[in-house]
């Protein structure tokens, strides 16, 4: 009989331990955009980054796509394009202090003139809306001869 108890207390306990490490709020988590200006010049690169951050929690453990977060860029007004992800489904575990940064560059040469948005989601399991954006407007060159 003592050896079931402590068997059950055993799973009981390991349960915890795997539930607290795998809960997580969204709250615990920020995604950014990091940009320098928001207005370019055709022929100029939009350079920025991008970035996934705790900001306190537990341990958190989750399956699912193995990107961590991913960014998009569109023009304003258009319909916004689906984010990228990879079928590739992997078991992490995200540590409290974690912290990822991707730098990113775009050329304006071949744009419009007018507003585009920046967007960045995080893929993590079950916080799908952990979503940030930007909107930067590009403007035809000075030394256009067309304007």
């Amino acid at each position: 009989m003592k050896k079931l108890i402590c068997m059950l207390l055993s799973c009981a306990l390991l349960f915890c331990v795997v539930a607290c490490g795998t809960a997580a709020d969204k709250t615990e988590f920020e995604v950014g955009i990091i940009i320098e200006k928001d207005v370019y010049e055709i022929g100029e690169y939009i350079e920025y980054k991008t970035y996934l951050k705790r900001l306190g929690g537990v341990v958190f453990i989750y399956t699912g796509n193995s990107m961590d977060y991913s960014c998009i860029f569109y023009k304003k007004g258009d319909e916004i394009p689906p984010f990228v992800s990879t079928m590739m489904i992997t078991t992490k575990m995200m540590p409290v202090h974690y912290y990822k940064e991707s730098e990113n560059r775009v050329s304006t040469e071949d744009f419009e003139p007018g507003e585009y948005v920046i967007a960045v989601r995080a893929m993590l399991d079950g916080l799908e809306d952990l979503y940030c954006e930007k909107t930067i407007t590009v403007v035809s060159s000075s030394a256009d001869p067309d304007t």
